[in-house]
């Protein structure tokens, strides 16, 4: 989800170009140099040609994958026979099959029972290793919103600014729309706040010297030593709340995701607008530390299996 200024504010675009170009702040620690726009349109339920009349389909290829997907956790050991009654193929095609599966070390057999070989972890570690960031924790930003029924963002550090490089829209209930590579100075952000409170003091000091404010409620920080207290808060907490400080009814809460470093390198947020009673913000935090856990361990796995993949 994301921060929110008044309607007077427009968050800042990036230049017209991909931000699938751009290398992000100190998003080299997450495995990858490039941010993949989170949003970008999905063409994988588009209409494809009907296999039995396209020239360029393998059926080949479709009958070794089918092969491959007949072995699952229940049934790790299967027989020739039982290979063709899951898949439909004929005994005289899956005994090619099996045996070039067998040739490539994809498949091991005893002479009658059939089982994968570790070395089908390849074509995991291969999608694993092609995946970016944003992608990678695409699956999680969805299943968090659907849990919390608000919208969520993610957001990395460039600079004194933060670049949204995720974004799940739940509703339409605040005033400005961020859109993917909109910028916004960390200090306004509760998302950059994680950023600023994570910096090693000298760090600090230097990025917060020249920061100008722009109080817009009365919640809104107008002093440096509000905004030093407000990250020093952040750090005792380990997460960050903006209450009002950009428009009324509008707050935000926001956890960060760390690399194996322990280096905050993204955050994300749930942001809400309360038209009814006050909520507790705190109450989003169960599922916002799920959610940053989880993305945590799918980009370790991920830089793992790019280092293990075979080259």
């Amino acid at each position: 989800m994301e921060d929110v200024r008044s309607s007077s504010a427009t968050p800042r675009q990036l230049p017209a170009r991909s931000v699938a170009s751009l290398t992000i702040g100190r998003t080299e620690e997450l495995g990858t140099n490039q941010i993949d726009d989170i949003d970008a349109t999905d063409t994988s339920g588009a209409e494809t040609e009907d296999p039995a009349t396209d020239r360029n389909f393998v059926q080949s290829l479709e009958r070794g994958l089918s092969v491959i997907r007949a072995f699952e956790e229940a049934r790790p050991s299967l027989t020739m026979t039982e290979i063709a009654r899951i898949t439909g193929l004929h005994r005289g095609a899956i005994r090619r099959l099996l045996h070039t599966l067998v040739q490539l070390g994809y498949v091991q057999s005893d002479g009658k029972n059939y089982t994968l070989r570790p070395r089908i972890l390849e074509l995991g570690y291969s999608y694993m290793a092609s995946l970016s960031f944003p992608e990678i924790a695409r699956v999680h930003l969805e299943r968090l919103a659907a849990e919390v029924d608000e919208s969520v963002s993610m957001a990395v550090p460039d600079g004194a600014e933060i670049v949204y490089v995720g974004r799940i829209t739940v509703r339409r209930t605040l005033t400005v729309d961020i859109t993917i590579g909109s910028r916004w100075p960390a200090h306004e952000t509760s998302i950059g706040r994680l950023f600023l409170a994570d910096l090693a003091e000298p760090d600090l000091r230097a990025s917060i010297a020249d920061v100008e404010f722009h109080p817009r409620t009365g919640r809104s920080v107008r002093t440096l030593d509000d905004l030093r207290a407000i990250i020093d808060k952040v750090r005792a907490d380990g997460y960050s709340v903006m209450d009002e400080e950009t428009e009324a009814a509008v707050r935000s809460i926001a956890v960060p995701v760390r690399n194996h470093r322990k280096q905050v390198v993204a955050g994300i947020n749930v942001a809400i607008r309360d038209a009814g009673p006050r909520r507790s913000l705190e109450e989003f935090l169960p599922a916002l530390r799920r959610a940053g856990e989880e993305i945590e361990h799918d980009i370790a796995a991920s830089v793992t299996m790019k280092a293990k993949s075979p080259r």
